[in-house]
């Protein structure tokens, strides 16, 4: 049978293969580097775009939102206090409750008289929230991306030098970190702004305290277990410096997990803040941080909701934002994650 097939093969049923032998040389796909594939990865994570776009549009906001009306966040004037959001044109849709009307049912811009519109309403002081609230995001924002920074170089360099010399060095500065770790951190930050008078300088001081712990020792494991790996046996056996072989080497390697340790400590970092504003030992008036403004409202919260309810929402984005992000740049730049 088999003889039989291989009679009815011919010479016309083949054709020589028109091969160029330079074509074998070219590279038939598109290059992918490890940042261009995590970028791949990324974008086909729905909730770690939503949390990116949502975290630009609330910085684009907090640069430009304090312009975008003719009051100022310190202006006061006690005759238009306390007046409920109203928006134009969203002011005719009433479940939106845009229209200047107030929890009792009344419509406060007519009962005081004010012609002008406050889209996010006014606080205690007559001052325009709208204002205040992305002023407030925007020191925020600059607090958290502050913190986040000097936790990422000190934590980076106290991790990275820990692990890479290792033994005295390495037994030393992690006792150094387990006394600090021992001590509660809310006492350090209190004192810190009892000792500086409080204000952003204070605050960024009183997060950047032990907030780079968590980085360092991040850094610390991950530059133990590359340390002994032969790309840098082979630095070293070239003769490359210690400074290099961290910087050059060891750090990029970990560059990943360093990312989204910083995409997770800004949220932390934010609400904190916000915390220590809310218990009165952050920003002092009349410059305003979205704790201190969630301070001021919630005394009186039950008639106008409208004064927590504004700074609540951003704050409430961001963290959720941030976490989506983390989440996503966990996923991307850990392939056995990968779905």
């Amino acid at each position: 049978m088999k003889q039989e097939k291989l009679d009815e093969l011919s010479d016309h049923m083949f054709q020589p293969a028109n091969t160029d032998v330079l074509e074998n040389e070219q590279i038939a796909g598109e290059s992918t580097g490890f940042w261009k594939d995590a970028w791949r990865r990324l974008k086909k994570n729905p909730g770690a775009i939503t949390g990116l776009i949502i975290i630009l549009i609330i910085i684009l906001m907090s640069i430009i939102g304090p312009g975008m009306n003719e009051y100022s966040y310190s202006q006061q004037d006690l005759s238009r206090a306390k007046l409920p959001a109203k928006v134009p044109v969203l002011e005719n849709i009433e479940f939106l409750g845009l229209n200047g009307v107030d929890i009792r049912g009344t419509d406060q811009y007519e009962a005081k008289g004010v012609d002008e519109y406050f889209w996010f309403g006014t606080d205690g002081f007559g001052r325009d929230q709208w204002t205040r609230v992305w002023q407030g995001t925007r020191i925020s924002l600059f607090i958290a991306a502050a913190a986040a920074f000097i936790d990422f170089v000190i934590g980076v360099a106290y991790g990275g030098i820990s692990a890479y010399y290792g033994g005295r060095v390495d037994n030393i500065l992690q006792r150094i970190i387990e006394v600090l770790v021992g001590i509660p951190n809310l006492i350090l930050i209190i004192l810190f702004i009892l000792i500086f008078e409080p204000g952003i300088f204070s605050i960024i001081l009183a997060l950047s305290v032990t907030g780079w712990v968590g980085m360092s020792r991040i850094v610390r494991g991950q530059v133990l277990k590359l340390k002994t790996q032969e790309f840098v046996l082979a630095s070293r056996t070239l003769g490359a410096t210690s400074g290099r072989v961290i910087g050059k080497h060891l750090i990029p390697n970990v560059l990943g997990q360093i990312i989204i340790t910083t995409m997770f400590t800004i949220p932390s970092a934010i609400f904190f803040e916000a915390f220590l504003s809310f218990i009165g030992l952050g920003i002092r008036p009349p410059e305003a941080s979205l704790g201190s403004i969630i301070n001021d409202g919630f005394k009186s919260l039950q008639i106008y909701p409208h004064l927590v309810l504004w700074p609540s929402i951003i704050i409430s984005l961001i963290m959720i934002a941030f976490n989506l992000l983390g989440d996503g740049l966990r996923d991307a730049f850990d392939p056995k994650l990968r779905k």
